[in-house]
Formats: structure tokens, sequence, C-alpha cells
């Protein structure tokens, strides 16, 4: 007998969250989605919405919306699934109101696993309802702990109680594991599920050949303490010594009170930085004139770059903090620098550069092969946790 699973997930998650979707849905599991949408996450992640939210009920199906949304593109990742509805956070609703449509809407499911990817403070009307099914319900955990600089009480407190709530938990790296087993007792289940690269982004390039040679090495994310901002542009001056053509990109919007230091640009012809949000298409259009995505984080759980990057058949250079050199395959899909440091960086892309290894990466990615060795390891891991 077939399995019921509600899988709710946010816009924020989305593009992961579709190669969860469509993965679980062509397995053999009946998928009923839930996706939160807020007016903030209108043109989030991999969403480019023009519509008044205000006139939406708080339920609305995938099905109903498609055409008018411009949503087609996603039709791939849903086609299999039960029922797809985006859960609607208008202002001039109550989280109540919204939350009861919720819990009527799964009730009426009566599904066997109640999945949550991550959880937020619009969703706390519901925690009543979750601690009456809590033995349903499954929790995806994406950072176990705060990044450096983003500390935020109201998650904290939100992630203490669910981490007493729920009893199976799932990570995306080998360290989100040992870091969440660390603050659960005993008796909690956390289950190890490997994010696929996101195939979605290929959608939102004008390039159809993505083994055009791209000649840009780049930074492509938030811009924030934890991501080793200041570490990277040293490593720049570095690579300049010896290669002093190689053009650079740093591209994000800054988070909160983040700034660059422009001052420590040596060879500042060669380097472009855009201070701003990036749409879905600039994303994929400078990482797909990179032939090297870098990664300078100072502490990370995993990084939904890295997984965009391989999406577009674009290597990776990442430190070796938390879950990014699961990710990594050394000389295949990307490199992982010895430590966090400029001189690890600078030696690693000088050796990326000097080695040509673009070359021989870019043949190892996504074979027929290795995309069934991925799906063959997902479902495996899928059937444990809805077990």
């Amino acid at each position: 007998m077939k399995k019921i699973i509600t899988h709710f997930t946010h816009v924020a998650y989305l593009d992961t969250a579709i190669e969860h979707i469509k993965t679980a849905s062509n397995n053999g599991y009946d998928l009923h989605v839930l996706i939160t949408l807020t007016p903030q996450g209108l043109k989030s992640n991999i969403l480019n919405l023009e519509i008044d939210i205000d006139s939406y009920p708080p339920l609305v199906s995938y099905e109903s919306i498609k055409n008018d949304w411009n949503l087609g593109y996603l039709e791939p990742y849903f086609e299999k699934c039960k029922s797809v509805h985006f859960v609607v956070y208008s202002p001039k609703l109550s989280l109540n109101s919204i939350s009861n449509k919720i819990k009527k809407f799964i009730n009426g499911i009566s599904p066997d696993f109640i999945h949550l990817d991550g959880f937020v403070s619009r969703q706390y009307p519901l925690i009543l309802f979750l601690l009456k099914h809590r033995n349903k319900l499954i929790l995806n955990v994406h950072d176990p702990k705060m990044h450096s600089g983003e500390f935020e009480i109201k998650r904290y407190i939100i992630t203490k109680f669910l981490l007493k709530l729920v009893t199976k938990f799932v990570v995306f790296a080998n360290d989100s594991k040992e870091v969440l087993g660390e603050q659960l007792s005993k008796n909690k289940k956390i289950f190890l599920l490997r994010l696929r690269p996101s195939s979605i982004y290929k959608e939102f390039s004008k390039i159809t050949d993505f083994t055009v040679e791209p000649t840009k090495i780049s930074f492509v994310g938030r811009l924030s303490k934890y991501k080793g901002i200041d570490l990277f542009i040293e490593a720049i001056n570095g690579v300049h010594k010896t290669n002093p053509s190689q053009e650079f990109i740093i591209a994000g919007k800054p988070f909160k009170d983040f700034e660059i230091n422009y001052d420590i640009i040596k060879n500042k012809n060669k380097v472009s930085i855009m201070e701003k949000f990036l749409s879905n298409e600039e994303i994929t259009e400078i990482i797909i004139n990179s032939k090297l995505i870098v990664c300078p984080y100072i502490d990370a759980t995993q990084s939904g770059v890295i997984l965009i990057a391989h999406g577009l058949n674009r290597p990776v250079l990442v430190t070796p903090v938390g879950g990014l050199p699961d990710y990594i395959i050394e000389g295949k899909n990307g490199l992982v620098a010895e430590n966090v440091s400029v001189e690890s960086l600078t030696k690693s892309i000088n050796g990326f550069i000097d080695n040509n290894l673009f070359e021989s990466m870019k043949k190892d990615f996504h074979s027929e092969k290795s995309i069934n060795s991925l799906v063959k390891h997902y479902v495996a891991v899928l059937d444990i946790i809805y077990s």
C-alpha cells in the first residue's frame, strides 16, 4: 500500500524542494504538497510573481493558477503529485484562519507522515495540531546552528521547541547530523539525505549549450560575515600576482549591515562587484559564464549555491567547513581547500587555473550513470524515512 505524505515546504527552499518532490512522487509515494507563499516570497528563490496576493484564498491549487502565474516550468516536478497547493499568507487574513484551512486540508488527506521542510513563526498557530500528530512528524533541519552574524532569538526559540516535539529529523550533511545529534535526546532519529543538484536553473538561461567556454571565477549569493568575502578578496589579490589577467565577480545582496571592504582590492579592473538582489536569470548568467564558483565560507551547513552550480555543470571550490565538502568529489565536480585561509584559497584557485582543471571537470558532470546513482541512493533513504 502506498504511503501518503504531506510535504509542507516554503518558497525559500523551493529550488531544492522540487527535486525531493519529483523524486518521491516518481517513486511510489502519494505526495500532497503545500508551499507557503508570502508577499516577500513573490520574487524569491525560483519565483517571480506579479500578482495581487490579497485576491487569493488561503489555499490555491497549482493546477488552477499555473498558467496565470506562468509556472508551467514547474510541471515536470509536480506532474505525478496527488496535489500541489500554495498556502497564501495574505496580510488581510489572520494566521489562525489560514492555519484552520491547512488543518482541514491535512485532516482530509489523513497522511501517514507530515514532512515539514523547516518551520517558521507564521506556522505557530499549527503547534497544537502538530502536537496531536507528533508521531507523524518529520522535520528537515537545514541549519542546526545559526551562522556567524545571523542570530535571531525568535528562530532560536522555535528551533528549541521543535527539537522537543519532533522525533524524526532529516539533515543534509554529515556535520549537520553531528551538530544536531548533540542537541537531541537519544530516542530521536536523524536521517542523512543528500540534496540533489538544482536542475531548475537551466530554465532561466538563454544559453542552451552548457558546454560553452566560461572565463570568470565568481562568488554568488548573499553577502554576509560567514561567507568569507574578505578572505576571497585577499585570495584574489594573491591570484593576481601569478595570474594577473584572471577576471573575478562578487555578486549578491548584503545581509543587514554587511559591507565589502573595497580598499583591500588591489586590481580593481579585474574584479566586478554587484551589490544587489540577483534575479534567477542573473544568478544563472553569472554561473554559466564562470569556470569556477567559490564558496569561501568561514562556517556553513550546506550551500544552495553548490547545488545551483552543479545543476548548471559548473565546478565549485569550497572551504572545509560544515557539510560543504560532502557535496564535492575532488577533481570531478570541484575542489576542497586545505583550510579556511587566504593562502589555501589562493593555492586552490591558482592550481585550478594553471592546470586548466575546468576542461577535465566538465566531462564528469551529470552522466546518466551518476544521475541514476544519485536517485537510487535518495529513494533508498526515503524508504527508510517513510517507514
